[in-house]
């Protein structure tokens, strides 16, 4: 049973307990995991982050941006450039700073540096 609300000036230290962020107590950030920072919303798990990256706790479960909340612009810093939408796995071949587009033949292409590399099917 929670009786009230305490308040603390000056935590350093955490110690790996959760930390709720909203009013039900069903949105929280721990990092129970050594060097693993993991967010709950709504009672569930749905990444983390960690020195190897943000990943979604569960495949294909949420999504980054929507159709109202577009992010501007995203940087890939790699030799491969993979995309998923539905079954298919998309990968591009290209150098790095490129812009991907689809021609009208609905082939996906890749441009950097006035190379056009199209997009080939994964099996």
């Amino acid at each position: 049973m929670r009786v009230g609300t305490v308040l603390m000036a000056g935590i350093t230290d955490m110690d790996g307990k959760e930390l709720f962020l909203d009013a039900d107590r069903d949105t929280s950030i721990t990092a129970d995991t050594d060097d693993v920072i993991d967010v709950k919303v709504a009672g569930v798990d749905q990444f983390s982050m960690s020195v190897t990256g943000i990943l979604p706790t569960t495949d294909s479960d949420i999504d980054l941006g929507a159709s109202g909340k577009q992010f501007k612009a995203g940087y890939i810093n790699s030799h491969y450039a993979t995309l998923r939408q539905g079954l298919p796995v998309l990968a591009a071949n290209p150098a790095n700073n490129g812009d991907i587009s689809i021609n009208t033949s609905n082939q996906l292409l890749y441009k950097s540096g006035g190379t056009v590399y199209t997009v080939h099917l994964i099996p």
